[in-house]
């Protein structure tokens, strides 16, 4: 396993929605957590622009990154004829982390941080996991795609149980054919934590990092079989 872990937070992209709006609405909330999981005391990034002939922006955020990793947000941009349902138009935050060097601060991860990232990015889905699972899953879920015609591990799918999910309503109902509602009450009492979000679901099903590859596939297959 790689050792890194990352925070991954996706957003439907929405032509009415400027992208001025949608970034100062989750940098007020990355300023009221200190590195490695926020930017207080630290430079707030500005609104970035879209260059000329580009389809989005990137942020990067260069003291949440790890030596050799990258941590930033990724903008699309609004147009009603660009935007389509797909995770590749979505807006998303991805924030790299080493669970040994984050220490006891892992609780404020679960507990605070996550759960406020989800609502400050307006999340339809989200997670913590490791990088290198994510990788390892990547030809499959191509395969997937092409194979189905769907968005098996973006709007119409999840792929992969992490360590920690969040599926709006929609994706909800994508994914699994429930709702929030009905996924809490599977789901209690056999995970970490389950509980309402917003208009979906949270889903802690362990925040002890890291964890050994079998012990990933094991939350991913337990977690799935009762939410069939």
């Amino acid at each position: 396993m790689s050792g890194i872990y990352e925070i991954e937070l996706r957003h439907r992209a929405d032509p009415h929605e400027p992208i001025g709006d949608r970034h100062r609405k989750f940098v007020e909330v990355m300023a009221r957590y200190a590195p490695p999981w926020g930017l207080k005391g630290e430079e707030i990034p500005a609104v970035p622009d879209i260059p000329p002939g580009n389809l989005s922006a990137t942020v990067k955020l260069r003291v949440l990154s790890p030596r050799g990793e990258r941590s930033y947000i990724s903008y699309k941009f609004r147009s009603e004829k660009y935007l389509k349902d797909n995770a590749q138009y979505d807006d998303f935050v991805i924030v790299r982390f080493k669970p040994q060097a984050a220490g006891a601060r892992l609780g404020e991860l679960f507990n605070d941080v996550f759960p406020a990232y989800i609502e400050g990015f307006d999340c339809y889905r989200a997670g913590i996991g490791d990088s290198e699972v994510k990788m390892a899953d990547w030809d499959r879920v191509v395969e997937l795609c092409n194979s189905t015609g769907k968005d098996v591990d973006g709007r119409d799918g999840v792929h992969r149980i992490h360590p920690a999910n969040y599926f709006d309503r929609e994706l909800s109902r994508r994914a699994f054919g429930l709702t929030p509602e009905k996924i809490a009450e599977r789901l209690q009492g056999k995970v970490e934590k389950v509980s309402m979000l917003g208009d979906g679901v949270l889903v802690i099903c362990r925040s002890k990092l890291p964890l050994p590859r079998e012990e990933y596939e094991r939350i991913d297959g337990e977690v799935r079989a009762l939410l069939k």
